[in-house]
């Protein structure tokens, strides 16, 4: 009797203390309600091309501003979409002010545009902008209502929609989705990306967030401000407000929060993120990082005092303080206390893993991986050039050990199946030097 089918070769790693590309990792996707794209999800290789679709006020460009600030910079930057509810409010009236923008759903799109009158107020406004709407070729695939000078318009069924060339109208957007929800929508359109982050730093939206992605083989990113976050921590017992405590009471290994002031306003976390993007996951930490971000500061405004500090790390979290003139990253843990070099490169190892095996498998035209002692080598070797990609990584040491059977231990039920399952492999973090404490002594003379 036949099986399900499943993947023709599984790799699973455990780490002792939704599928990405290979070139995946070192991907952010950023959530943010809009509707200036019809896509869920929008890659964008620069700034400049964020520009062209998102305000400067934006916090997609906010995002995209602090992850593309670093120098070598990071190959994509993805947006996803959060479904939302877009709302205009017309600018204050004037005669003859005009009040327009372009609305398209699938390939149908209207041109609308209201001319204010003497006797006109931002509710009559707002009353012609969604009457127009509603009269226009894409009022049958959207829903356009207005009140007290707000103008909502909603998709009906599953229809999208875009608004772009707002003049004197401001966007603003409602959403019921929550982060599960917003961050599945996002992955159902486009899973090729490893770093998720977001613009709601509310408590709710975090744990949620931070919950649903230690399922996924994915990191979430998340800075937030705050002196909760750095007050008296006890583990287990966070409180109302702190975020990070919350986070590391709940082990979370696939969540890292990075404090600082400005986390609400510019969206730090993507610049932390696009510092190590570039880089192959496993090759590099995520402390002592030199980053283009001011040190860490107190809602008083000052630098973190030590007891703060000490709080943080007590939390898991990152921050960044003044080091030998430079500021720089200290921490560089998720929130359940393993390295994110560790958790990445983990990810990255499986994922290059799987990737080579399969292709072992899929490249037998006109032959076959036989079922001997040959065969067996041919994966051993197919493991052992994986994991020398990470040892050259310096991810891991090149004392590795695989250990695979030999063809007359193998059942003649699993030859059979044509199933091989009793591989393994045993590999050794490299780690990285992070403090050095040398001890001296000066002498007159060492005679002396």
């Amino acid at each position: 009797m036949a099986g399900a089918i499943t993947d023709i070769a599984n790799v699973t790693i455990s780490l002792q203390g939704v599928t990405v590309s290979r070139q995946g990792y070192g991907t952010p996707v950023f959530l943010a309600k809009h509707r200036f794209t019809q896509e869920v999800v929008t890659a964008y290789s620069n700034l400049l091309s964020v520009g062209q679709v998102f305000p400067t006020t934006h916090s997609v460009y906010k995002a995209a501003t602090q992850f593309f600030a670093n120098t070598p910079v990071g190959k994509a930057f993805k947006v996803g979409q959060i479904e939302a509810d877009l709302k205009l409010t017309p600018a204050a009236v004037a005669t003859g002010k005009i009040y327009s923008f372009t609305i398209a759903s699938g390939a149908v799109s209207a041109n609308i545009s209201v001319t204010a009158t003497g006797s006109d107020t931002t509710t009559t406004i707002a009353t012609a902008i969604a009457a127009a709407v509603e009269a226009s070729t894409v009022g049958a695939l959207v829903a356009a209502t207005a009140a007290t000078g707000v103008v909502t318009i909603a998709p009906t069924g599953t229809n999208k929609f875009a608004v772009t060339a707002l003049l004197n109208v401001t966007d603003s957007y409602t959403s019921t989705a929550t982060a599960p929800q917003a961050l599945q929508r996002v992955l159902d359109a486009d899973s090729d990306c490893y770093f998720v982050a977001s613009e709601d730093h509310s408590e709710t939206w975090v744990l949620a967030m931070a919950a649903d992605v230690e399922a996924r083989s994915k990191l979430y990113a998340v800075a937030v401000e705050g002196a909760t976050n750095y007050g008296t921590y006890v583990k287990g017992a966070a409180v109302s407000g702190d975020i990070l405590g919350k986070l590391s009471d709940a082990g979370y290994f696939r969540t890292f929060a990075l404090y600082h002031q400005r986390a609400d306003e510019d969206f730090v976390e993507l610049n932390y993120v696009g510092h190590n993007a570039p880089f192959d996951a496993g090759s590099v930490i995520w402390t002592n990082n030199v980053v283009a971000l001011a040190a860490s500061q107190n809602v008083d405004g000052n630098v973190l005092t030590q007891t703060q500090q000490n709080n943080l790390s007590a939390r898991n979290a990152t921050f960044i303080r003044l080091e030998g003139g430079q500021n720089a990253t200290r921490g560089g843990l998720v929130a359940g206390g393993e390295r994110i070099d560790n958790i990445r490169g983990r990810d990255a190892l499986e994922n290059e893993m799987k990737a080579n095996l399969t292709a072992l498998l899929l490249s037998q035209k006109g032959g076959k991986l036989p079922y001997n002692n040959n065969g067996i080598n041919a994966v051993r070797s197919t493991i052992a050039k994986t994991l020398d990609l990470f040892v050259r990584r310096s991810f891991i040491n090149d004392n590795y050990l695989i250990t695979l059977p030999d063809e007359r231990d193998v059942s003649a039920a699993k030859k059979g199946l044509g199933l091989l399952d009793e591989g393994y492999f045993k590999a050794e973090l490299s780690g990285s030097i992070e403090l050095i404490d040398i001890t001296g002594t000066l002498a007159i003379s060492f005679n002396a």
